[in-house]
């Protein structure tokens, strides 16, 4: 794992870390990180944030990309084209959903929406699926054929399938006035 996601400390292991240790503070900072952008998601999902919905999304969005880079150079991953990946993917969702801001579609399934933003988020989808290809080839590459990571990826992976489709592509696709293009790419 540790040649995927790479080096946490820089201490010797089996000794156990003083609070002033740079991979204490760092791990603190990044929980702190990850907590803010949970509530911040939270916050979005039950309503509470309806007026800043934008702001939140572009605040989310540019925290995932600074996060990634700064999370390759402080844990210097031996494998790290899979995060470059997956920061390709980020960005492309940032400009995809800027450009569903801009033309005014979010939400819009309907015949005169413009699919220029899906065809910005559309490789974003590629690229990231790359990624997390590369984090199992790297994984399997390190330990041999670990054949329960690989299923634990694939249970994850089609729960998120299913939870995408009940919740927003099926519905998607109920709605009557959803031109044919829409249906497709969904």
């Amino acid at each position: 794992m540790s040649a995927v996601m790479g080096r946490t400390s820089h201490r010797r292991p089996g000794l156990p870390a003083a609070p002033g240790d740079p991979a204490v503070r760092s791990r603190r900072g990044w929980c702190l990180f990850a907590l803010a952008g949970l509530v911040l998601i939270g916050a979005h999902a039950v309503g509470g944030l309806s007026a800043a919905d934008d702001a939140v999304f572009v605040v989310l969005s540019l925290a995932t990309v600074v996060a990634i880079p700064l999370g390759v150079r402080s844990h210097q991953p031996v494998v790290r084209w899979p995060w470059w990946l997956a920061l390709a993917g980020v960005l492309l969702f940032l400009a995809g959903g800027s450009a569903r801001v801009a033309y005014d579609t979010l939400g819009d399934l309907g015949p005169s929406r413009p699919l220029l933003p899906d065809l910005i988020t559309l490789p974003g989808y590629v690229l990231f699926g790359a990624g997390i290809a590369g984090f199992l080839r790297a994984r399997r590459a390190g330990r041999g054929r670990d054949v329960d990571a690989l299923l634990d990826g694939l249970v994850a992976a089609f729960a998120a399938f299913a939870l995408a489709w009940v919740f927003l592509i099926n519905p998607a696709l109920l709605q009557p006035d959803v031109r044919l293009s829409v249906r497709l790419l969904l």
